[in-house]
């Protein structure tokens, strides 16, 4: 018998901007099987520009660490001599068969900043979709900024301003665009029964009333070792409190010279979605 088709969807955006509450909130259909992080196209391949990229030689042990914390089967394609697009395709069709065998008919992959490989991933499969999470700067920047010390890369205070933007101005050139929708962060801890309805209606997937009430519990599959600082759940997203005034007046004047966070929710209007036809 003929497998349908698998539906593969990344959740991106700049980190610490609820992208983790979000994948959770997905997984918790029961149609939908999810993969931690795997930074396999960030860290894995390299933007030479023009659409060329190059794999690093991290990639092995990228795919390595993948299986091991998704407790799935090694890969077996063959690596040597497939282009950078060939690799990628291959890796999807395994992470097709991972959830495929746990009777899934989509999967969910979130890294975040696989916000910046979105034309390697569209060319390796055009029928991917991308959900887009994106929150406010005075937000994202604090959290951002310690929690980069946590993963041994710490980002300046004007690093996390330009990582915010980059991928807040990718997100906002995908409006409109029938394989990306984008979600606010602030609307979705306002309601988010309506605004995760509207995603998997645009996804073609029945709701299910147990799905906020199930996602803290499915969260705890999707958190990595020592990732505690990660809130995904609802009612600790809610009370977080913004840091904003510790910003540093030089990163805040640049996000509000980069960002079109106002620009990218008054396009949407009063309701989120994929595309504005």
């Amino acid at each position: 018998m003929k497998r349908h088709r698998m539906l593969r969807l990344f959740v991106v955006g700049c980190p610490r901007s609820g992208t983790t509450l979000l994948q959770a909130l997905l997984t918790a259909h029961s149609d939908i099987v999810s993969f931690k992080e795997s930074h396999l196209f960030d860290k894995g391949f390299k933007a030479l520009g023009f659409g060329r990229y190059a794999v690093r030689s991290s990639f092995r042990r990228l795919l390595t660490q993948f299986a091991e914390s998704n407790e799935i089967g090694p890969p077996r394609f063959e690596m040597k001599g497939k282009s950078p697009f060939a690799l990628a395709g291959a890796v999807f069709d395994w992470m097709d068969e991972a959830a495929h065998s746990k009777g899934a008919s989509t999967w969910v992959e979130k890294t975040p900043d696989h916000v910046f490989r979105l034309p390697l991933i569209t060319v390796a499969d055009p029928a991917a979709r991308f959900v887009h999470i994106v929150r406010r700067a005075d937000a994202v920047l604090p959290s951002l900024h310690t929690a980069s010390r946590l993963w041994g890369n710490p980002k300046s205070w004007i690093g996390c301003a330009l990582h915010w933007a980059r991928a807040l101005a990718v997100s906002y050139r995908s409006l409109g665009k029938s394989s990306h929708y984008i979600v606010i962060y602030e609307r979705l801890l306002a309601d988010p029964e309506k605004e995760m309805r509207a995603l998997f209606a645009w996804l073609k997937l029945p709701w299910q009333e147990s799905i906020i009430q199930r996602h803290a519990a499915v969260a705890g599959r999707l958190i990595g070792e020592g990732e505690t600082w990660k809130a995904v759940r609802l009612e600790i997203a809610e009370r977080a409190t913004s840091s904003g005034d510790m910003i540093p007046l030089h990163a805040r004047l640049l996000t509000r010279a980069l960002g079109k966070y106002d620009a990218l929710v008054r396009r949407l209007g009063p309701t989120l979605g994929a595309s504005l036809v």
